[in-house]
């Protein structure tokens, strides 16, 4: 399982940028993830790109799930 999270100048920008976590065992299944929480911040996300990829082992078992917070102004 690992941890995917796109937050930069660009993720999800409104005023300011806003984040993306998600869960999954690879990027495919974090991004279906995002998208079933949130079907427009699939689209506007690097989805090649993410920050930050942390491998939390194989031991970590979780059902895939995301968190999506747009940037404000």
């Amino acid at each position: 399982m690992k941890l995917f999270v796109w937050n930069d100048d660009d993720t999800l920008r409104d005023y300011k940028h806003g984040m993306v976590a998600a869960l999954g065992n690879d990027l495919q299944e974090a991004l279906t993830a995002v998208s079933v929480v949130d079907p427009n911040a699939v689209r506007n996300i690097t989805a090649e790109k993410p920050t930050a990829v942390v491998d939390l082992g194989s031991e970590y078992k979780a059902a895939p799930v995301a968190w999506v917070c747009w940037g404000g102004g």
